[in-house]
C-alpha cells in the first residue's frame, strides 16, 4: 500500500546520547540505525549510562565528528576538542542493566562532562563496530533499545492541540518523523518501507519524564507536561504511556527527506 501524501518529513541524528539532535537531508542507514546516533555517551565513573532524565542540560551538548576529530560545545563552557584515538582504552560501560565493552580514555573530556554536569563522569565511545546487541542480534549503539526511532507529525498535532502550550517534536528525540498519516496510524504498522531501507515496526516507545525537557534550554516544564496530557490518553495496554514506534533495520539502504512510506504489513 503507497500514499504519496505521505513521507519523511525530517531526519536527526543524536551523536551524544541526550545530546543535541542534527537534521540530516539524507542518509544511509545500517542495522544499527543512522550515522552516529548514540556513538557517545556520557557514563558515572562505574560505566552506568547518565541521560536528560537526571540530567536535563544534556541535551544542550553538541558533539559534532569529522574527520576522526570530536568537538564539544555547550553553554557556558570553552569548546573542547579531541581525536578518536583519545577514546581507545576498552572499557565495560552499561545501558539499562545490559552490560558490554565500549572506549573511553580521555580525562580531558571526562574533565570538561563532569564540570558541566556537576558530578563526575566520564565520555564513552561506540563505533560501527559495536558489541552490544539485543536478544534478537540487533546491533545497538548506546541507544536505549532499538536502532531507530519513528514518530508522527499528526500525532503531535493531536497532542499539542490537547496541550494549553504546544511542545516541540525534538522532546520525543525521533530519528524518523512522517507526514501525511492519520495520528497514531503508526501504532498499525507492521513493517513499512522508505527509500531504499525496510523497517520491521518492533514495539511503541514508553515515554518517560525527558519528554517534559525543552530542548532548547534543557530545563524541565514546571506542570510536567506533555506526560500529564499524554497519560490521559496514550496509556497504552503492555506498554504504558506511548508516543512514536521502535524499528528495527530489515534492508539498510539511503533515506531521505521527502522519501515516500510504503506500509508493507499492518498489524491487526
Amino acid at each position: 500500500m503507497k500514499d504519496a501524501s505521505m513521507h519523511v518529513s525530517a531526519l536527526y541524528t543524536y551523536p551524544l546520547k541526550s545530546g543535541a539532535p542534527f537534521p540530516l537531508s539524507e542518509a544511509y542507514s545500517d542495522h544499527m540505525g543512522l550515522p552516529l546516533d548514540r556513538h557517545w555517551m556520557i557514563a558515572t565513573p562505574e560505566g552506568r549510562f547518565i541521560t536528560g532524565r537526571e540530567y536535563p542540560q544534556l541535551v544542550t551538548i553538541r558533539l559534532t565528528f569529522i574527520d576522526k576529530h570530536i568537538q564539544l560545545q555547550a553553554p557556558d563552557m570553552p569548546i573542547l576538542s579531541l581525536t578518536l584515538d583519545e577514546l581507545s582504552q576498552p572499557a565495560d560501560a552499561t545501558v539499562w542493566g545490559q552490560t558490554f565493552g565500549a572506549n573511553t580514555g580521555s580525562q580531558k573530556a571526562n574533565d570538561w562532562t563532569s564540570q558541566f554536569l556537576g558530578i563526575d563522569c566520564i565520555l564513552y565511545y561506540i563505533g560501527s563496530a559495536t558489541q552490544r546487541f539485543r536478544e534478537e542480534r540487533i546491533p545497538l549503539s548506546f541507544a536505549d533499545g532499538y536502532p531507530l526511532l519513528l514518530a508522527g507529525e499528526s500525532s503531535l498535532t493531536d497532542l499539542n492541540n490537547r496541550l494549553e502550550k504546544p511542545v516541540s517534536m525534538l522532546q520525543f528525540r525521533p530519528n524518523i518523523v512522517i507526514a501525511g498519516a492519520p495520528a497514531f496510524e503508526e501504532d498499525f504498522w507492521a513493517s513499512i518501507r522508505i527509500g531504499e531501507v525496510e523497517l520491521t515496526i518492533r514495539k511503541p516507545c514508553e515515554r518517560c519524564v525527558f519528554t517534559t525537557v525543552d530542548p532548547q534550554s534543557g530545563i524541565k516544564s514546571a506542570d510536567n507536561e506533555p506526560l500529564v496530557t499524554l497519560s490521559s490518553y496514550r496509556n497504552l495496554p503492555d506498554w504504558g504511556i506511548c508516543f512514536g514506534q521502535n524499528l528495527e533495520v530489515t534492508k539498510p539502504g539511503l533515506i531521505k527527506v521527502g522519501d515516500e512510506v510504503d506500509i508493507l504489513d499492518w498489524q491487526f
